[in-house]
């Protein structure tokens, strides 16, 4: 179950490849997205996902910072943004 703008990862075991969508509203929409599992750890936070809480920090420095691909950063417009300051 999650709330809207919330991520969920869904299981890859043998049997569990199905996915039931039941709303409180008659109106929804979702992206959904598959990929190879990664089988490394994933660290999230706002807009950063990472492998570490270490990158996760690098990579908000990084975007504080406007450095390392984040050099217009300051021009971006977005709800993720307003929470990384």
């Amino acid at each position: 179950e999650a709330d809207k703008h919330h991520c969920l990862i869904l299981s890859h075991e043998v049997g569990e490849d199905g996915l039931l969508v039941e709303t409180t509203t008659t109106a929804v929409s979702f992206f959904i997205f598959a990929a190879k599992p990664l089988r490394e750890p994933v660290v999230w936070q706002g807009p950063f996902v990472m492998c570490s809480e270490e990158q996760i920090r690098q990579s908000m420095l990084d975007y504080q910072c406007g450095r390392n691909g984040f050099e217009n950063a300051n021009t971006w417009h977005s709800k993720n943004k307003n929470n990384m300051r």
